[in-house]
């Protein structure tokens, strides 16, 4: 095959133009957000597949999780309780056994005058007798005190009825990635486990930082006792054997199912479990009238471990792979062609090619690819819950937690631009109006803010009213506690589970994004927003390449009319070009305009079989060129980067 005329030019004949922009502090400030942008753009596949491994297991994160919890108390007039409902405005006093502080104590624990129905985390408020007949009032300066959940589990369902309140249930248990074992349902198979949910009052004496739980012991339901344990902070889950003498665990926290979807390639359930057996953190005590009014700041640090089955990640990597196999051959691909053409370092081609350049705008006006990355977001609605959740609830100090956090969430707008999408097709068709499609490459601008800023609120402010992880527990202890027992009272398909968390939010970004870029469209004389704003001000009027238009508008594939509607070919612009997918394909001695779609190369022809050929920078169709003359020259044409074209 014959060298290319041109290949061996210098870079003015070739096509491309060698002056780079003079460097000012308003072109590094657009050069910084450009490449910020940009390269959050080509990493999606490895945050998404970072996502998927950290969701494997909850030890991977550490996220701290505070809530403030008041409530008033009456210790003055208060009664015994009535072992019956309401539990409001009573107490129990019962002695103290174990291997706790307070052993050998006799404990008296308030319920308040005003607990909410729902209130999941709640306050111990009492007093204990010490075996020298001192009484201490907690909490006090000394002591910090809370009420929290605790799972017990054994093979053996006699070994649980000695600690806590309730009946045993058969549970099934999945092995997480770092080998953890988390009990996460009620068993759907044979009972190899029996699992046991109650609440616990806990106290931390603030001098030793040693934190005892309260459980109530019922193994003899005449004579009640509190059961004291010394907590290890590092040690949430451990054996019971020594204490009991049979076989079982206790997990500090319980465990909390969150969320529970179903869909064609199985269930789906995201259980809590603690990191430490931290809860009691600190306490205010005022008085109300005649009621103690009791503050507590409940602090536990742990994360959600998302259960599936394998089909849900295959499936999901399938649509990722797709993409990303799009993006190399379809985007990157041809902006490669460019940058080899050229005679310069990749920064310099860099700084000089960027101004305007949206490398990811052809993959947001393709139907089947945001096909692919809707379905991938609806299949990772339970992923996207969760990290709505760890942005309201992690530590201020995680900053690179925040930041992956955010980005996992991120991927909503990809149903907003489906969206936006086939709407605006349908206006298009409708009014002839090209800039339409300009529509949901403005998307990811104006919809970023609102995702950030309103997204993680809104979910986590849903409650339990999408999540089923608590219910009611005990008498002496009566607790709303963390649950795997409910796990399926609430389940609901993932598709839908999307649109009852995300559907008002696509609606109204898309609204707005779509009456917003009107009005841009009608001042400003650049229809896409971030090329605009990625382009020094001479830039952002150059006049568009209309030969390169005309090629496109009447090429015989419907796909590049399209293409031609979508995108503004400025004067100058062979990245901008390339990243629609158009390449230079050398016949022999013709330079003949290309299209690429997934690694697939074939010239444009209008309706007549007439190919575009490309002379210096300039394109136009010639009426005595056509494939047939070109398969004369050769059946495997040079695929190299598309020039600037005027």
């Amino acid at each position: 095959m014959s060298t290319a005329p041109g290949y061996e030019m210098s870079m003015a004949q070739a096509g491309y133009s060698a002056s780079v922009p003079r460097l000012t502090v308003r072109g590094m400030i657009q050069f910084l957000g450009w490449s910020l942008l940009t390269l959050n753009s080509l990493g999606d596949p490895l945050k998404t597949l970072y996502g998927y491994y950290m969701s494997t297991d909850s030890s991977f994160q550490t996220l701290v999780w505070e809530m403030e919890v008041t409530n008033n108390f009456n210790n003055i007039s208060s009664r015994v309780c009535n072992d019956s409902l309401p539990f409001l405005d009573c107490y129990y006093e019962l002695p103290v056994d174990g291997t706790g502080s307070l052993a050998g104590s006799l404990c008296r624990s308030y319920y308040p005058v005003d607990k909410d129905p729902t209130q999941h985390v709640g306050n111990f408020f009492g007093n204990c007798t010490l075996v020298n007949g001192e009484r201490i009032d907690i909490p006090n300066d000394e002591f910090a005190s809370t009420q929290w959940s605790v799972q017990t589990s054994s093979p053996y369902r006699q070994c649980l009825s000695a600690i806590g309140e309730g009946e045993p249930f058969p549970c099934d248990t999945t092995t997480t990635t770092n080998g953890h074992q988390i009990n996460y349902r009620p068993s759907q198979t044979e009972a190899t486990m029996w699992c046991k949910e109650f609440g616990g009052y806990f106290i931390l004496n603030r001098s030793s930082l040693v934190q005892e739980a309260f459980l109530v012991n019922v193994s003899d339901p005449d004579h009640p006792s509190f059961l004291s344990l010394a907590l290890d902070v590092n040690t949430p889950v451990f054996s019971l054997e020594n204490l009991i003498g049979c076989p079982a665990h206790i997990h500090i926290g319980g465990t909390a199912s969150q969320i529970t979807t179903s869909a064609w390639y199985g269930e789906t359930v995201g259980s809590w479990t603690a990191h430490t057996t931290r809860t009691a953190d600190l306490n205010r005590v005022s008085w109300n009238g005649s009621l103690v009014h009791v503050w507590t700041l409940h602090y536990s640090e742990g994360d959600i471990t998302i259960v599936r089955l394998v089909y849900k990640d295959i499936f999901r990597l399938t649509m990722v792979s797709l993409v990303v196999i799009y993006r190399f051959t379809s985007i990157y691909y041809p902006i490669y062609l460019v940058y080899r053409r050229q005679q310069q370092s990749l920064p310099q081609w860099i700084a000089q090619s960027h101004h305007g350049l949206v490398v990811h705008k052809r993959e947001r006006y393709n139907f089947l690819i945001l096909f692919f990355l809707t379905a991938e977001a609806v299949a990772s609605v339970e992923d996207i819950v969760v990290y709505c959740q760890h942005t309201v609830f992690t530590s201020s100090g995680s900053i690179g937690t925040f930041l992956l956090n955010y980005m996992s969430i991120m991927r909503i707008i990809w149903p907003c631009s489906f969206v936006l999408l086939v709407f605006t097709r349908l206006l298009g068709c409708l009014f002839q109006h090209q800039d339409m499609f300009k529509l949901c490459e403005n998307l990811f601008l104006l919809g970023a803010p609102v995702v950030m800023l309103y997204v993680p609120f809104h979910v986590t402010k849903q409650g339990i009213r999408l999540f089923q992880g608590y219910r009611w527990t005990g008498m002496y202890c009566h607790h709303f506690t963390n649950t795997i027992h409910n796990v399926y009272s609430n389940q609901i398909n993932c598709f839908y589970l999307f649109t009852q968390i995300f559907g008002w939010f696509i609606f109204v970004n898309a609204t707005t994004t779509f009456l917003l870029s009107m009005l841009w469209y009608w001042k400003m004389p650049n229809k896409s927003m971030l090329s605009y704003l990625f382009s020094p001000p001479n830039h952002r009027v150059n006049p568009v390449s209309k030969p390169l238009e005309l090629i496109l508008q009447n090429s015989a594939k419907m796909i590049l009319t399209n293409e031609a509607r979508h995108s503004q070919y400025h004067v100058g612009g062979a990245a901008n070009i390339a990243a629609d997918g158009l390449v230079c394909l050398v016949y022999g001695n013709y330079h003949v305009v290309g299209y690429t779609a997934w690694g697939i190369s074939y010239p444009i022809e209008n309706q007549d079989g007439f190919v575009g050929v490309i002379r210096g920078r300039n394109v136009s169709f010639d009426d005595q060129l056509t494939v047939f003359d070109l398969l004369k020259q050769t059946s495997f044409p040079m695929v190299i980067g598309i020039p600037d074209l005027t």
